[in-house]
């Protein structure tokens, strides 16, 4: 997990980006926040404007 600087929002990776090669790769500058444990495999479903509750345990 990250918050991406330019667009002020919370960035969950979870595979490539258009820029990835062997690792995941952010397009512009994130700062990492953490690391999502569990429950990964529910986000390929939600979809663009969608709200996700991001409990911090």
């Amino acid at each position: 997990m990250a918050f991406w600087i330019p667009g002020r929002a919370i960035c969950i990776f979870f595979g490539k980006t258009p820029i990835s090669d062997d690792k995941i790769r952010p397009a512009s500058a994130v700062n990492v926040i953490g690391k999502v444990k569990e429950g990964l495999d529910l986000l390929k479903n939600v979809r663009a404007g969608t709200k996700v509750i991001v409990q911090i345990e």
